[in-house]
């Protein structure tokens, strides 16, 4: 009797469910969620194997043999031109909670001193590491970068997992979201008061 596959951790799950092919309309190739995690993980992120397998909660041969397959089939895509079916496979969605005795970093996009209303136009980033409900740590940067995908990375190499803003649009939340930061939206318009807003209604006590 096989042995039954344990479950692959995943902390992000695309909009789409496929991606059409140009060539081989007839053809598709079906890629679970914990392919396209490894793929997230070691491609987009740049973990090294040992922390990528970490996060989903395999070995890392696992990660090997996932990482192989997903590969083979997005070269398909790409060279081929066949379709891409996302399916669940043997995924699991990690649970997302927010305690108040770990360490948190997170960012708020900012114009002229308050929060922006629009996260893409905001001139600077205030980034904050939140413990036991107090700022431990605090810095501004600017906001030298347009692209999305580079603003992501970008906070990402800050150790930012939260973005507070007061309005974004479904393609930023997608983008952040796969370089596994989370987006709160807040009211106030000051950092400090939004930061007291994220304490007092989103962090949970522990």
């Amino acid at each position: 009797m096989p042995r039954k596959k344990s479950k692959r951790s995943i902390s992000f799950v695309p909009k789409h469910n496929r991606v059409d092919g140009q060539c081989c309309e007839s053809e598709s190739i079906a890629i679970s969620l914990e392919e396209l995690e490894a793929i997230r993980l070691s491609d987009l992120l740049f973990y090294d194997q040992s922390k990528a397998a970490d996060e989903m909660g395999i070995s890392r041969g696992t990660l090997q043999r996932i990482l192989k397959s997903a590969q083979e089939k997005v070269a398909k895509s790409i060279l081929l031109g066949v379709t891409l079916d996302f399916t669940k496979g043997n995924s699991v969605e990690k649970e997302q909670t927010l305690g108040m005795s770990n360490p948190l970093t997170l960012a708020i996009p900012l114009v002229n001193g308050q929060v922006s209303k629009h996260f893409g136009k905001s001139d600077q980033f205030f980034i904050a590491t939140i413990q036991e409900g107090k700022i431990i740590h605090s810095i501004s940067v600017e906001n030298d970068w347009h692209e999305r995908a580079v603003q992501s990375f970008s906070l990402l190499s800050h150790g930012v997992s939260i973005v507070l803003a007061q309005h974004m649009g479904e393609r930023a939340k997608e983008v952040l979201a796969a370089y596994g930061i989370n987006v709160h939206f807040v009211n106030s318009v000051s950092p400090d008061d939004i930061i007291t807003e994220f304490i007092s209604t989103i962090l949970q006590p522990e």
